[in-house]
């Protein structure tokens, strides 16, 4: 009987792999403690139940995954649970394994790493500094984002394909900054490497990551799909919403190259170990040192990101990391490089993944972790009641003027809640101006003050530390003034008409599909829009005689478009 071309060489890599150094018969490391691996269950409860989604936990040491555990539901519907075993998309932690693709493409000699990309995207525009493959590997090169661009551009959110993503892409005539200036992570980069790879190996990224990055490492439950309706047995369905509103299942598809690979725990283990010891291409060495090496800056300033790695450190110890989203799932990878430690967290809800990683880190390093707040108030923590009318003084708009993102703050029968990018989080007061979040349980503080010039800021803090500071957005213009920024506008990067209309004293923004809703004022002929991903910001413009000719549009992923009025 003949043997399939993939379980053939899945076949000889499990051999190579029994047989190799790094595989000898060694005493394997020793589980975690009961007392310890009770503690980690305890960061999860909240999502260790039958009607939740939740989450798959692998914790790695010196090649072994020393504790493993599921947590909630991999389907709702059907009333499975999720198990170390479970598939589980993994989103932007897939960026690594594209990066890897080009690597043993350039160790080949198919692409070089300071090419031009024209040379192998001769559809992209000739920007006036020439971008090179180098640069989309280490976010450098300017390029706007294409999931701001598709919301932009008024795609419909399930229209992912690879074709017209393209296009818009090819149509940019601005970009972010000139290539090489910065840092800027943009997945337009990697679905470009993904095309380059493709171009240059003459084959999909499904058949080059099976062929070369899970066959040779043994990865036999791994794959590259960007069809949620492949059949793919044991896989966890992402769901969206929560306990209150309720779970709906999310079926938006990925885009190969920034994301598309489904994994499982001992296969990111298999992944995981291969940066101890190469066994892939040529089994250099060289090949994972290049990975997690930054690329240097003309000022001799050391990045933070290698190929496709987030290379940062915790608590003083350096790590490699990269975390992945999508429509109702998370997922986060770090790696403890000098303990030879890694924590995988992969989820299918909406839930903090790299907040749950890092402390269960923590407490197998014999760290203090932060406290993570779980499963209702503590004895130290019992929640005051504030009167309506307090809450309601608290209730508003506000920005970061750092990010631009926007907390819409109001009082409702919960008490004080804050909206953001598309969560719900519900405060507890701890103080009379002072709150926690208690659902989701994230260990955040928030702070409100009275400002000197009035209104008041909200001040976030994490682990400690302020993070992040909010201030008041100001109060809107009447509706006859308004009415001067009502109107049809036209852009040709983006090709999607936006039309401005004054409903119920508020200004309003009407697309075809997306971007729509309501802007809100944030200084002089400027106003913000936030949505569930991105926060719009609208500059106007206007002539010599004072009349609205137009507006900037900036949403930090893309930035610079200049719409002009009809």
């Amino acid at each position: 009987m003949s043997v399939p071309r993939f379980a053939a060489a899945a076949l000889l890599a499990l051999c190579a792999l029994a047989a190799s150094p790094a595989f000898a018969a060694t005493a394997p490391p020793a589980p975690l403690a009961p007392e310890l691996t009770a503690r980690i269950d305890a960061l999860f409860a909240d999502w260790d139940r039958p009607d939740t989604p939740g989450c798959a936990l692998g914790v790695a040491k010196d090649g072994a995954l020393v504790y493993q555990r599921g947590y909630g539901m991999a389907s709702l519907d059907y009333g499975v649970r999720n198990t170390p075993d479970t598939v589980f998309p993994i989103g932007s932690v897939s960026k690594q394994f594209t990066a890897m693709l080009v690597a043993l493409l350039a160790e080949e000699g198919k692409l070089g790493l300071d090419d031009d990309i024209r040379k192998h995207l001769p559809e992209m525009p000739a920007y006036a500094r020439p971008i090179t493959i180098r640069q989309l590997v280490h976010h450098t090169s300017g390029l706007r984002d294409y999931q701001a661009l598709r919301f932009l551009a008024g795609f419909a959110p399930s229209d992912l394909e690879l074709a017209p993503v393209l296009a818009l892409v090819a149509r940019q005539k601005g970009l972010q900054f000139p290539p090489g200036e910065r840092f800027e992570y943009s997945n337009t980069n990697y679905v470009l490497l993904r095309v380059i790879a493709e171009r240059a190996a003459g084959k999909p990224i499904r058949d080059l990551a099976a062929e070369r990055l899970f066959a040779p490492l043994g990865m036999t439950r791994s794959e590259l799909s960007e069809d949620f309706e492949r059949v793919i047995p044991q896989r966890a369905t992402p769901y969206t919403g929560d306990l209150a509103a309720g779970f709906r299942g999310a079926h938006v598809p990925p885009l190969a190259g920034s994301g598309g690979v489904w994994t499982t725990l001992a296969d990111l283990l298999r992944w995981d170990e291969n940066f101890y010891s190469n066994r892939l291409g040529r089994a250099r060495p060289e090949l994972v040192a290049q990975a997690v090496t930054p690329l240097v800056a003309a000022d001799g300033t050391p990045g933070t990101y290698g190929f496709g790695i987030f290379l940062d450190e915790h608590r003083g110890r350096p790590i490699q990391w990269h975390a992945g989203r999508g429509p109702g799932y998370v997922a986060d990878v770090v790696r403890f490089p000098a303990e030879h430690l890694s924590v995988f967290c992969l989820c299918n809800g909406t839930i903090d993944s790299r907040l749950l990683s890092r402390t269960v880190a923590d407490l197998v390093l014999g760290e203090q972790p932060t406290p993570l707040h779980v499963a209702g108030p503590t004895p130290a923590r019992t929640p005051l009641q504030l009167p309506p009318a307090t809450l309601r003084a608290f209730a508003g708009d506000y920005q970061n003027p750092a990010t631009g993102t926007v907390w819409n703050v109001r009082a409702e029968e919960a008490g004080l809640v804050v909206h953001a990018a598309g969560t719900r989080l519900e405060l507890a007061a701890s103080g009379p101006a002072e709150f926690w979040t208690a659902r989701p349980a994230l260990d955040w503080r928030i702070v409100f003050e009275d400002r000197p010039a009035g209104g008041k800021i909200v001040r976030l803090f994490e682990e400690g530390g302020e993070t992040a500071r909010y201030e008041p957005l100001c109060g809107g213009p009447g509706p006859a003034e308004l009415a001067v920024f009502a109107g049809r506008y036209l852009d040709d990067e983006l090709d999607n008409p936006y039309e401005l209309v004054v409903e119920g004293g508020a200004l309003r923004l009407r697309t075809k599909i997306q971007p729509t809703g309501e802007l809100l004022a944030a200084g002089p002929d400027r106003f913000v829009l936030p949505t569930e991903w991105f926060v719009l910001t609208f500059q106007f413009e206007r002539d010599a005689g004072g009349r609205v000719t137009g507006f900037r549009l900036d949403s930090g992923g893309a930035d610079g478009f200049r719409f002009r009025k009809a």
